[in-house]
């Protein structure tokens, strides 16, 4: 693996663990400040805390996210699930392939999707 392929993937890894720190166990973005002000008059409603950026949030999380917005909505799915979500509601360890079965793909589809996602992501970021 190239030193900036290892670079972009410590990157991933970095945005994974800063987006699943941002939420409780049932996935939703945990109740902060900010949450409140954004979700005021539809009390409820669930956001993924990728869509919550605060201002805490470090640089490098950003760029990540930046790039992995321009991805096609599948891969988006794709990289979010394998580096985000970890840990079931029940305290286990999601393997990549429960994780592709739950969202309705083959495994070997979902190890093409991001194996293609990481190209594009080493080639923007």
């Amino acid at each position: 693996m190239q030193l900036e392929q290892r670079i972009v993937h410590y990157a991933l890894a970095e945005w994974g663990a800063y987006e699943e720190s941002q939420l409780d166990k049932s996935f939703y973005a945990k109740i902060t400040p900010l949450y409140r002000y954004m979700m005021e008059g539809r009390p409820g409603k669930p956001v993924f805390s990728s869509t919550i950026l605060s201002f805490g949030t470090p640089q490098t999380v950003l760029n990540v996210k930046k790039a992995i917005d321009k991805l096609p909505e599948q891969q988006k799915t794709i990289v979010a699930a394998q580096y985000i979500f970890h840990i079931k509601p029940t305290g286990g360890l999601w393997t990549t392939r429960e994780k592709a079965e739950r969202l309705g793909f083959t495994y070997s589809n979902w190890q093409t999707n991001l194996h293609r996602a990481r190209e594009r992501l080493y080639s923007w970021l």
